[in-house]
C-alpha cells in the first residue's frame, strides 16, 4: 500500500514538474511573440535576426538541456544521442588490408 502511494506521488510530481516547464515555456514564448519581437527588430536588418536567434535559443533549448541535466539527472549529449556518431580518429571509409587491396564489407 505504502510503496503504490509512493508511486503515484512520484508519477504526480512527474507531472507537476512536466507542465510546469511546458507553462513556463508558453509564456516565456508569448512574451517573445507578442512585446520582445518589436524590440528586436527596432536594431536593424542586421542584428535582428542574429538577436531573434539567440532569444529563440535562449527559450528553446536552455530549458531543455537544464531539463535533461538536473531533473532527468543524464548528461543531455548522451540522452539526445549526440556523441553516437562523432569520429575520434581518422579511420578509412573502406576497408583496406595490410597489402593495400580493398576488402569487401563483411556486414551487408
Amino acid at each position: 500500500m505504502e510503496s503504490r502511494l509512493s508511486v503515484e506521488s512520484e508519477k504526480n510530481n512527474e507531472i507537476k514538474t512536466k507542465m510546469g516547464f511546458l507553462l513556463i515555456f508558453y509564456f516565456s514564448w508569448t512574451i517573445k511573440e507578442l512585446w520582445l519581437i518589436d524590440y528586436i527588430y527596432s536594431f536593424g536588418e542586421i542584428i535582428s535576426p542574429l538577436l531573434e536567434a539567440f532569444v529563440k535559443g535562449f527559450i528553446w533549448i536552455v530549458p531543455t538541456w537544464l531539463y535533461i541535466k538536473y531533473y532527468l539527472h543524464t548528461y543531455p549529449f548522451d540522452y539526445l544521442v549526440m556523441n553516437l556518431y562523432i569520429v575520434k580518429e581518422k579511420k578509412s571509409p573502406i576497408p583496406v588490408k595490410q597489402t593495400g587491396q580493398i576488402v569487401e564489407d563483411q556486414h551487408c
